[in-house]
């Protein structure tokens, strides 16, 4: 019970101390440490045979008590020295999407080696997980969160050592002050089943981000038929011209793919449609440009697909 007062209390007024991003290095100031039971049975020891050792004038026992009490002190200082100068790089996954498990990325380098280091907070991990710091640094992808669309605090996990003889404890909180953006559930459909923009006229635009209204400029006009979107006709020709004219993509394989959600569609719906494509379009290495409210983005590069899936994690 003690215990558990202990962390909650950690946790609440230091564990976010000293961050820059997701880096951080520990300090003798960022660590915790209290004797476990059997760290309370050792002290109960040490008083106790003290007490008898005083009593009795048994020099024995009196050297016996000065051991166990170095033995204990031994466990505190070498328990906070096995976690002290750490320097932590945590970080989220970019890509982390709803109904899945979303990761971070986690190093630890140390000037020296560190030994029994577990790390508490992972999901589906509730005896945590046993980091290997035998040659002083290690790489790990931790999940840490489950969530639907948006974004979210990073979870704190809990840094624990009971080094070198398991009678103490000495932890210490990580919760870096950055986000865990959650985009949509991906609606994944064959790459055929998107709409193509002529790349030649798209590029005569020369824009890096527009509106709806100067990519409509650019598609063909056709007649409107039964089953077209009553949005898709150019309304400013058919108040002049009383002609219901449609402006139509290109089904061809070639050009840029164009993902702009359905009138109709839900707004979870339409971000999963958006969501999807620029999964499949990525994975394909095709070029995309996305509608989304009336903001136009231009995406061909791995950075610019991060940043749409955080607009649409955002939206």
């Amino acid at each position: 019970m003690f215990g558990r007062i202990a962390e909650q209390l950690s946790d609440r007024f230091l564990h976010k101390k000293g961050w820059q991003g997701g880096n951080k290095v520990l300090r003798q100031s960022d660590l915790f440490i209290m004797p476990n039971r059997f760290g309370l049975y050792v002290a109960f020891l040490v008083f106790a045979s003290f007490g008898l050792g005083y009593k009795v004038q048994n020099n024995f026992i009196l050297i016996g008590v000065i051991f166990l009490f170095l033995l204990f002190m031994l466990s505190l200082i070498s328990a906070v020295r096995n976690l002290q100068g750490t320097n932590i790089a945590l970080r989220p996954e970019a890509r982390n999407f709803a109904q899945e498990t979303a990761h971070a990325t986690c190093r630890l380098k140390k000037e020296s080696a560190a030994y029994n280091v577990r790390l508490f907070g992972i999901l589906d991990a509730p005896n945590g997980v046993e980091l290997d710091l035998s040659s002083s640094r290690g790489f790990y992808r931790l999940p840490v969160l489950r969530a639907e669309r948006g974004r979210h605090a990073f979870p704190p996990l809990k840094l624990q050592t009971r080094f070198p003889f398991g009678i103490v404890r000495c932890w210490s909180w990580l919760a870096p002050p950055v986000d865990v953006m959650i985009a949509p559930r991906p609606d994944e459909r064959p790459l055929t089943a998107y709409p193509r923009l002529d790349r030649r006229r798209l590029a005569r635009m020369d824009l890096q981000q527009g509106t709806k209204n100067e990519i409509e400029e650019y598609q063909d006009p056709r007649p409107f038929q039964d089953g077209d979107l009553p949005s898709r006709i150019d309304w400013k020709r058919f108040a002049a011209t009383r002609e219901a004219l449609v402006r139509d993509f290109e089904t061809s394989s070639e050009g840029d793919v164009y993902l702009e959600a359905a009138n109709g569609m839900a707004r979870e719906e339409a971000l999963s449609y958006l969501c999807g494509g620029l999964r499949v379009c990525e994975r394909a290495g095709v070029n995309v440009v996305m509608a989304l409210d009336e903001d136009i983005y231009f995406i061909s590069t791995r950075q610019q697909f991060d940043e749409a899936f955080h607009v649409l994690a955002c939206a």
